[in-house]
């Protein structure tokens, strides 16, 4: 295991050790959203970039969802202001009309929220975390995609 000394001797306060964990998957979403803006990305494509790399921080996440001090250490909360307002303009646009808005919110913040589902495995819970937030969006109606709705297969607890 790892000594609260040598932990210390890395990290000199707590700070700096959540602003470790926490600080990559805050950059890693500002440069989604950059590229996302760039290159014009539609709802599907956006949705499954932002899975794919909420996947990597399930872990983090969790524990941002069982103990929310950490916000304290990082500026999170205006992060995921600034996040939101992004999503927005990319999903449905700046003259959106507040059904719109709930919905491009609902879509993302389920998204993300999604990760931590216990026992899915990931592909089957990117699918079907994209149809839905696709769904929530409005956007199946739009594009006039209606995927079938599956049961996620659970993935085998050890022994």
């Amino acid at each position: 295991g790892i000594t609260k000394a040598a932990l210390y001797y890395h990290f000199p306060s707590k700070a700096d050790l959540i602003r470790s964990i926490y600080q990559p998957f805050m950059d890693q979403t500002d440069a989604l959203l950059d590229d996302a803006e760039a290159r014009r990305l539609g709802p599907r494509e956006l949705f499954e970039a932002y899975i794919d790399g909420m996947v990597g921080f399930r872990d983090a996440y969790l524990t941002l969802l069982r103990d929310a001090s950490v916000l304290a250490y990082v500026d999170l909360e205006q992060a995921s202001i600034r996040w939101v307002e992004r999503f927005q303009r990319l999903l449905v646009g700046p003259g959106a009309t507040r059904e719109q808005q709930v919905r491009a919110i609902v879509a993302i913040g389920g998204l993300g929220r999604s990760v931590v589902l216990p026992g899915i495995s990931e592909e089957p819970l990117r699918s079907a975390a994209v149809e839905a937030a696709l769904a929530a969006l409005g956007a199946g109606n739009l594009l006039g995609a209606h995927a079938p709705t599956r049961r996620l297969p659970v993935k085998a607890e050890a022994t």
